[in-house]
C-alpha cells in the first residue's frame, strides 16, 4: 500500500455515456504524501499535479477517498470514490481553464463539482464566472449556480 503512494500511479475503470467500462489511467505527484490506511485516505501536498484522461488537475492540497471494500486491504486501493482539491486549483481540458477554490471530482461518476470563485476562460476570447459549477464528463453537460456572468471579446477590424 505504501508503494502506491511513491509510485502515485493507478488504474481507474470509468463509464463512459453507452456505459462501456474504459480502463483509464490517474498519475499523481506532490512533494509530499500519507497515507492513512485505516480510513482509506490519501493526502498530497504542495505541488499537486493529478492527470486523468485529457483533464489536468493543480492544486495546493489534494486527498483521495477510496471506496470501502468491506476490510479487505487488497481491494481497498482499487477504485478512488472521491478526489478533492484545495486551494489555488486549476482544471486544464483541451482549450479550456478552469480555476476555483475547491473541487471536487469523483471518478467512478465522471463528474466534477467546482466551488468558490470558479472561473472558466475557453481559448481567448470567452469567459465564465460563478460560484459553483458542476460538469458531467460522460454527457457533457455543465451547469452553473450563483451569479453568473459571462464575456466574450468580439474581433474587429482595423
Amino acid at each position: 500500500i505504501l508503494s502506491f503512494c511513491l509510485f502515485t500511479k493507478t488504474q481507474l475503470q470509468a463509464e463512459n455515456i453507452a456505459n462501456n467500462t474504459i480502463k483509464k489511467e490517474l498519475l499523481i505527484e506532490s512533494d509530499t504524501a500519507s497515507f492513512d490506511q485505516k480510513a482509506g485516505l490519501v493526502i498530497l501536498q504542495d505541488n499537486v499535479l493529478l492527470l486523468f484522461s485529457d483533464i489536468e488537475f493543480k492544486s495546493d492540497k489534494m486527498t483521495l477517498l477510496y471506496e470501502d471494500r468491506k476490510g479487505n486491504p487488497d481491494k481497498g486501493l482499487s477504485q478512488i470514490k472521491e478526489i478533492s482539491a484545495i486551494g489555488n486549483v486549476l482544471v486544464q481540458h483541451k482549450e479550456q481553464t478552469i480555476s476555483s477554490s475547491l473541487a471536487r471530482f469523483f471518478p467512478a461518476e465522471n463528474k466534477i463539482n467546482l466551488m468558490g470563485n470558479v472561473k472558466i476562460v475557453s481559448g481567448e476570447k470567452a469567459g465564465i464566472t460563478a460560484e459553483k459549477m458542476s460538469i458531467n464528463l460522460n454527457s457533457g453537460k455543465t451547469n452553473f449556480i450563483g451569479k453568473v456572468s459571462s464575456s466574450i471579446k468580439l474581433g474587429t477590424n482595423d
